[in-house]
């Protein structure tokens, strides 16, 4: 199976076998006496359709994955009175469970089946006064007519086998659809069905194979255990068949699908024509210029749905041991895919231990094969699984001195789309990241393992955050592996957004961080960016202006762009300790050296491309055979080349288009991007911080970041030292929105609200 790919949103995925759990819940409504003394589990069983006749009774999958006793499972059912039901088991293997139908209770309520170890299962047979319908057991990458009678057999399965209650597909009343696990290639197919029969007599059977393809597979069909052998009647659909005579009431229909050739088998339809169907149900009648004219269209229709007959569905919701210990079961749900052109495919599952049963103190942790040293903990995991391939997932339950462990065998597939534009998808794959790191030691490096895909993905689904949990983790705990893996434009990045989340939070973990990373920090640029970052955290976070000050008297003379933001920076530090006049020189004598021109949209491409793909491998991790970087990303502190033009005119509507980018951004949810708008107009335009709406998109970036501190200490500054401007109201009410979240005195909050009153009155006469 190929991987269909494109733009984000119009992926083709896959879907996997889920175990039939419902959520779990916090306890067990048909806890009470043991029934079955030798029976080690039992299992709590919802119903949650009703059979169409009752003798179809109920069908559901227990679970194993290797928590059943051995050497095979022997069930019972009981009903909620504590009656025995006809219990049988249809099919068995570690990965899918057991199959198993018990008959309809007459006591409502949930039914707890018992699980024991035998010699032998309780195998249903037709002489069982059960009707299971209409259930079909596939084997993938198996397509003899062997493999399909194996699974007509019933019992032990190999362990890619997997079984469901489903008569057909969303087009065929009575079909064999084809494998659903995704697994690509050729599959055998079983089912067992019962059909009712209300018009009896000579009835056509006639197996109809799929129109589309040439190579569908064959289709055996079973009425009452005796073979149907067809023969051509016409060149109609369903002009390939057999009459048999059946009588009124119910009969059991077996249908054997499966490709020798080694093609993808199905779909694999039944259909038939009863004694009383009508022209109008084969489709009306031939007009004169097609063959065989004035005959029916077809020689034979699909089953209406009440002539198929339906087990009821069940769900188990919780499980208990009789010696008290845990039991370890879990869904899995693959809820996203994350497929690039010539990239690996990756799908996120969903992992919940069933905790219904076990004891409030039980512990669940979980491993999974290809993620050597990994251990999650909790009873949710979420995980990234390679597509297309087969990964053996454990979860081990512990509670005291008792312990239990189950393994499901999934092939990772998921066959409905995702999209990186959609907000959670991109979400679900960094909260997927963050718990593979998170289920590492420290003494691991996981992050040598993450291909080119993951790293991609990762930084397509990267965004500015109030507080990014992820961002954090690579940057606290895994830089020295970051730095190893990714070209330095990428690590800078997250190096930069981590300062963006945290340095409001927590100052000094904020400036140790910085003097830490400047330790190995290159190339030069580099070095004062990070210098830059802590002369921030001191004239903002700390108060310690005289420490910012020594740090920017250094920098600014720098050479190149880094020397430039450092006077801009020196510029803002001025307009903190209310030094206007030199904060205006600084500025000024910033700008007058400034070129301004387009050169710049290439990097605002690469800039927009972090959270848009796809991407080239290469532009993030770092391959042996590239001789240069890729074309870097801005950063988040904004340190790249100016650009030139003489024209004030065009520099004065460039200065207002990036006013009204920076508006959008932010109303779009842009946020990165908006800050680094913020960044390339602070530094083209350093004036525009006292003449223009700079300060106020600038307090508002920063406000929505929960940065009240930062936004404060400018909007403030701004207000008590600038008086002709339009912008100054707005400011102030601003800087009032940050002292409420920073919870200042009421008082000091009343004083200035009347501030803002007066110079807005003033402001309006003016």
């Amino acid at each position: 199976m190929k991987w269909n790919t494109g733009l984000p949103g119009a992926f083709r995925v896959a879907g996997v076998l889920c175990l039939s759990l419902l959520t779990p819940v916090s306890s067990l409504s048909a806890a009470g006496e043991w029934l079955a003394a030798d029976a080690p589990i039992r299992f709590t069983v919802d119903l949650t359709g009703n059979p169409t006749h009752p003798s179809a009774g109920y069908f559901v999958t227990i679970p194993d994955g290797g928590i059943l006793p051995k050497p095979q499972p022997l069930v019972q059912a009981y009903d909620s009175a504590g009656k025995a039901l006809k219990t049988a088991v249809l099919w068995h293997n570690s990965a899918s469970g057991v199959g198993v139908v018990f008959e309809a209770p007459e006591s409502p309520g949930t039914v707890t089946a018992y699980v024991s170890g035998a010699a032998t299962m309780n195998l249903w047979t037709p002489d069982s006064g059960l009707t299971p319908s209409a259930l079909i057991c596939t084997s993938p990458q198996h397509g003899s007519r062997s493999d399909a009678l194996k699974l007509k057999r019933l019992g032990p399965l190999d362990s890619e086998a997997h079984f469901r209650n489903q008569p057909g597909s969303q087009t065929a009343t009575l079909a064999l659809p084809g494998d659903r696990s995704g697994r690509p290639g050729t599959c055998s197919m079983y089912m067992l069905a019962y059909v009712a029969v209300t018009d009896p007599g000579n009835t056509w059977i006639a197996p109809v194979l799929n129109a589309v393809s040439k190579n569908a597979g064959q289709l055996e069909v079973l009425i009452d255990g005796n073979p149907v052998r067809p023969s051509k009647k016409s060149d109609k659909l369903g002009g390939v068949g057999a009459t048999v005579n059946l009588s009124e009431g119910l009969h059991r229909m077996e249908l054997l699908g499966f490709n020798p050739d080694g093609g993808a088998t199905g779909p694999l339809l039944l259909t038939w024509r009863t004694p009383k169907t009508t022209n109008e149900e084969l489709g009306g009648l031939r007009p004169s210029d097609l063959r065989y004219a004035g005959t029916p269209m077809w020689e034979a229709r699909q089953l209406h749905t009440e002539e198929v007959v339906r087990s009821g569905t069940a769900e188990v919701r919780g499980a208990q041991m009789q010696d008290g210990g845990p039991v370890a079961m879990f869904t899995h749900d693959p809820d996203q895919i994350y497929a690039f052109e010539n990239e690996t495919p990756y799908v996120r599952y969903r992992f919940g231990a069933v905790t219904a049963g076990n004891a409030p103190d039980t512990t669940y942790s979980w491993t999974f094969s290809g993620y050597p040293g990994a251990m999650a903990r909790g009873p949710k995991q979420t995980w990234l699984l390679k597509g297309e391939n087969d990964f053996w997932v454990t979860l081990r339950a512990a509670s005291g001195e008792k312990q239990s462990k189950c393994s499901y065998l999934l092939f990772s597939f998921r066959d409905a789309g995702s999209s990186m534009n959609d907000p959670s998808t991109r979400e679900a794959f960094r909260e997927a990241c963050l718990n593979m790191l998170r289920a590492y030691p420290a003494k691991e490096a996981p992050l040598a393992a993450w291909d080119s895909a993951i790293w991609n993905t990762l930084f397509r689904s990267l965004e500015l955050l109030r507080e990014d949990p992820l961002v954090d983790a690579l940057v606290s705990t895994r830089l020295e592996e970051v730095r190893k893996v990714l070209v330095p434009e990428r690590a800078t990045l997250l190096e930069d957004l981590f300062f963006l989340e945290n340095a409001h939070r927590n100052p000094d973990r904020a400036m140790q961080m910085a003097r830490e990373l400047e330790k190995n920090a290159k190339p030069r640029e580099r070095l004062v960016a990070l210098r830059l970052k802590q002369a921030e955290i001191l004239m903002y976070y700390k108060k310690d202006f005289e420490g910012a000050r020594k740090l920017l008297t250094g920098l600014q003379y720098e050479a190149g762009d880094a020397g430039e933001v450092a006077k801009i920076r020196f510029g803002d530090l001025e307009m903190l300790q209310s030094n206007l006049n030199e904060a205006t020189q600084r500025y000024g004598d910033v700008q007058n050296r400034a070129k301004h021109s387009d050169a710049d949209s290439a990097v605002k491409k690469a800039a927009a491309s972090t959270t848009s793909g796809p991407i080239k491998s290469t532009d993030f991790v770092k391959m042996k055979a590239a001789k240069q970087p890729a074309a870097p990303l801005k950063t988040a502190l904004g340190l790249e080349a100016p650009s030139a033009s003489s024209n004030w005119k065009l520099a004065a509507i460039r200065e207002v288009s990036m006013s009204e980018e920076v508006r959008n951004l932010m109303a779009d949810g842009y946020y990165l991007e908006a800050f680094q708008t913020l960044r390339r107009w602070e530094r083209e335009f350093p004036l525009s911080k006292l003449s223009s709406d700079f300060i106020l998109q600038e307090g508002k970036f920063f406000i929505w970041l929960g940065d009240y501190v930062r936004a404060r200490a400018m909007l403030g500054a701004y207000c008590e030292q600038v008086d002709a401007s339009n912008f100054v109201p707005e400011a102030m009410r601003l800087v009032r929105e940050c002292m409420i979240s920073l919870r200042e005195p009421q008082a000091e909050i009343d004083k200035y609200s009347k501030e803002i009153r007066k110079r807005t009155e003033f402001s309006s006469q003016d």
